[in-house]
């Protein structure tokens, strides 16, 4: 858009002149105007370029040009310029070339009928081809840098790509091993266990081959926690550690993207409480705002202020950032309560 401020010569021109009536000045202006409203729309609409719309852009602004050189003054004749500037965007040089040479040719030709003289169109002609051709080149070079970037971005989302893999792999060969090999224990030993131990051996190979489950499928792609599942496996676990979940039946409604991570933290979270809080109690609360969810899970155990965040508190709290949103952490000698409030437009979905 800055080189719409070239404009301002044949404006400025045209309205001083003595020698032009009110009628030719204001072909003059509109002429300016139409201009201006094609080199918006055609630049505006740069996403869907196409060779045909080039070559329409640059024929009006020729025909502008030839218009308003004869009709009002030659300081329009750089609307020839304008046009070959715009054939740039053709990516082939000899057609650009080709095209470039005819549009000015055409502006020359103008000029020579308005009685220029030879030698002054010549000189005319030769420097704002040179110009032509620097921007040609121009647009390439930002074009090739583009291409180029976008190459190593590819180059390092695949690089991510094949390290994801290649953990996914070993995660599977170790756990993958080691989860069957536990539920196969668990089924020995739960033939020939008392009664009393059945039912807990039984638990062990359900979560066992749960957990078994869910590894498959980080390794194939298709892991898609949902808070809904995870509040029901939240219960079931609290309920065996011997700890009372207090939890609603449903989550309220969640962009995809929200539900599954916020879910990969309730998790989390969850298993700390079982590991080490020693808790009687785990109260998980929803609370949705205008634009905001909030979730915080609070238990009564004997936390005490002397926990440290591990790997699981850091994880968590990267997964909430990744949504711009914020984790809170606080120690009391009633327990633990972990805050997370997280930006949300459910109509838009994001």
């Amino acid at each position: 858009m800055g080189f719409l401020v070239y404009l301002a010569y044949p404006l400025a021109t045209t309205l001083a002149s003595h020698t032009l009536s009110i009628d030719l000045k204001l072909v003059g202006v509109l002429g300016i105007l139409a201009f201006v409203a094609i080199y918006v729309w055609y630049y505006r609409t740069a996403g869907v370029q196409t060779p045909s719309k080039t070559l329409l852009t640059a024929g009006l602004f020729a025909v502008l040009g030839t218009v308003l050189t004869i009709l009002v003054n030659d300081t329009y004749a750089c609307y020839f310029v304008y046009g070959g500037v715009v054939l740039a965007a053709l990516k082939d040089f000899k057609q650009f070339a080709l095209l470039g040479m005819v549009i000015l040719l055409w502006g020359t030709s103008v000029a020579l009928v308005l009685g220029d003289s030879l030698g002054d169109a010549t000189l005319t002609f030769i420097p704002f081809f040179l110009i032509m051709v620097m921007i040609w080149g121009m647009y390439r070079y930002i074009e090739m840098h583009n291409n180029l970037l976008q190459s190593q971005n590819q180059v390092q989302q695949l690089a991510k790509s094949q390290e994801r893999l290649r953990i996914a792999q070993d995660l599977h060969d170790v756990l993958g091993q080691s989860l069957s090999a536990i539920v196969l224990r668990a089924e020995l030993l739960g033939r020939v266990a008392p009664p009393s131990v059945q039912e807990e051996l039984h638990r062990i190979e359900l979560l066992a081959r749960q957990a078994l489950v869910e590894v498959r499928q980080v390794v194939q792609g298709h892991y898609e926690p949902t808070m809904v599942s995870e509040l029901r496996q939240a219960r079931t676990i609290l309920e065996q550690a011997g700890i009372r979940p207090v939890l609603p039946e449903r989550p309220p409604d969640m962009p995809v993207l929200i539900d599954q991570t916020l879910a990969l933290v309730l998790r989390e979270a969850v298993t700390n409480v079982v590991r080490h809080s020693r808790a009687t109690q785990c109260v998980i609360r929803f609370e949705q705002e205008p634009g905001q969810i909030n979730l915080s899970i609070e238990d009564d155990g004997i936390a005490g202020g002397s926990m440290h965040p591990g790997q699981g508190i850091g994880g968590m709290r990267q997964r909430v950032e990744s949504l711009r949103g914020q984790m809170d952490l606080t120690f009391a000698t009633g327990g633990v309560t972990l805050a997370i409030s997280v930006p949300c437009d459910t109509q838009k979905g994001v």
